[in-house]
């Protein structure tokens, strides 16, 4: 009776986010339709030949020898990271919006030779932006006592350094839990998501958090999969560590670990839950210990009442379009104490929800969920159009000739929404491994956004671990395009080697 009720309630998490993902892909599909802001011609176009593609990469990776595939990876994950570089080094761009403050702020440091943020009228409201400071004035740092004064240059260079160890951590991850044929298909689809070539210039929180999420999300994973007691409780140690830092760079990085013990408690896994609550807990608090060590020496005012709440980003999301504005910012910092701040955005919050009613709440959550997942231009243009001079990569992606660039974008999204959908819907008929943690995990991100501020650039930090939820899906078409003994066991599932 246990388990049919465990069986049923897994079933509900997959059944409710097809739902989701089905809405989000059809959002996806008409957004040329419905905004204008992409080519409807190009973008249609696009989808079917990345499609077209897609499936010829699909059975030409069944085909070869894992060997192969080995030095394929190699190339791609070589040729990408030269084309984020050709862009960064083409584009340098004028650092605006929240990276403007952070570059100032760095710059202002270095010629007063002081480690100390001055800047406290923004700091001290978004203090959510103090930890990438410091890592940038840091980085800055570092550049001069080597000689490099080309600072936009060397933040650009850092990122593309920060999303390369992503993908290569990614690739990791995947050798854990698929075979190598489609953990080469699903790094094909990961290289060519069109958002990390178009954010590879604008080092934010973002791309930057990338590599802490991903290596804690790896280290849970070897701790989970380890059969030797000590070394799992060391992985999850450091696990707790490296998310501190994740979380400190970008909040929403706390929903791995928290997907991770809700599954957990799910499955009744009691003795790992207790080893890994324990083991990043205690990592966590280390970080938090030697963080704490580090803030008190770069920053010296108290942010107690002037730092934005919580309240103030469900205030922002409760009205239409539930995105950024001016105006509750000012009304926010009208408020000389936290209380006051908490108490006033909270009440212009719960007034906005009941001047919304019930059909106004779903319908501007529904366009939240579609502004933050189904755009496939994720923003980027409002963080890289300035430029210190326009060149023909500009004009390619941001410029004159940048709707054929802003169409595939949108084309993929479409693309990868459309295979999630299917991938989802195979879980919901087959189990499988992992895929749990992950459903949990974007569903928690999609309850977020309900009530949260929406941003296209929002979802890129997501993408990288939601794009595993198609390995379902490659797993199926490997089974039936390769249904060799010696590549499955006894249950169908692939056979995983170790490298």
């Amino acid at each position: 009776m246990q388990n049919s009720f465990k069986y049923r309630f897994e079933q509900g998490i997959y059944f409710v986010l097809l739902l989701c993902v089905a809405y989000l892909s059809y959002s996806a599909f008409m957004e040329p339709w419905s905004y204008g802001d992409v080519s409807w011609r190009w973008t249609y176009l696009l989808v079917v030949l990345y499609s077209s593609i897609l499936v010829g990469i699909v059975y030409l990776f069944t085909k070869l020898s894992d060997v192969s595939l080995q030095y394929i990876i190699k190339v791609a994950l070589i040729l990408t990271i030269s084309i984020q570089l050709y862009i960064v080094f083409c584009m340098r761009i004028t650092p605006d919006v929240d990276l403007s403050h952070i570059y100032e702020e760095c710059i202002t440091m270095l010629r007063s030779d002081s480690i100390r943020i001055t800047n406290e009228s923004y700091f001290g409201f978004y203090t959510n932006n103090i930890p990438l400071t410091v890592i940038i004035y840091w980085l800055f740092r570092f550049g001069t006592a080597i000689g490099v004064k080309d600072y936009i240059l060397l933040g650009e260079i850092f990122n593309v350094v920060m999303l390369s160890g992503s993908y290569i951590v990614v690739y990791k991850i995947l050798r854990r839990i698929t075979s190598f044929k489609v953990t080469a298909v699903t790094m094909f689809i990961l290289l060519t998501n069109p958002v990390f070539y178009a954010y590879a210039p604008y080092y934010y929180t973002d791309t930057l958090s990338l590599i802490f999420l991903l290596c804690g999300t790896y280290l849970i994973l070897r701790g989970y999969q380890s059969e030797v007691r000590w070394k799992s409780r060391i992985a999850f140690l450091f696990a707790g560590i490296v998310l501190g830092m994740a979380f400190q760079l970008r909040v929403t990085s706390l929903f791995l670990p928290l997907a991770v013990f809700v599954c957990g408690f799910i499955k009744g896994k009691w003795k790992f839950l207790f080893e890994y609550v324990m083991g990043v807990s205690f990592g966590f608090l280390i970080f938090l210990t030697i963080w704490a060590s580090v803030y008190s020496k770069h920053v010296s005012f108290d942010t107690t009442d002037s730092a934005v709440t919580i309240e103030h980003y469900f205030m922002m999301g409760s009205r239409y379009p539930g995105t950024y504005n001016n105006e509750d910012v000012y009304f926010t910092k009208s408020f000389s104490s936290h209380s006051e701040k908490v108490k006033n955005n909270r009440k212009m919050w719960v007034a906005r929800l009941i001047q919304n009613g019930v059909l106004g709440n779903i319908s501007l959550a529904l366009s939240k969920e579609r502004i933050v997942w189904s755009i496939g231009t994720s923003g980027y243009d409002q963080y890289v159009r300035y430029v210190t001079k326009e060149t023909r990569c500009y004009d390619f992606l941001v410029g004159k000739e940048a709707k054929y660039f802003q169409a595939y974008m949108q084309a993929y999204r479409i693309v990868i929404l459309g295979m999630l959908v299917l991938g989802i819907f195979i879980v919901l008929l087959n189990k499988a491994p992992y895929m749990l943690t992950l459903a949990i995990y974007w569903g928690g991100a999609i309850i977020f956004y309900i009530f949260w501020e929406a941003h296209p650039r929002h979802s890129v930090s997501f993408w990288p671990l939601l794009t595993m939820l198609i390995i379902p899906l490659l797993e199926l078409i490997e089974k039936n395009m390769m249904p060799s003994k010696k590549c499955f066991d006894k249950d169908g599932k692939p056979i995983i080697t170790k490298d």
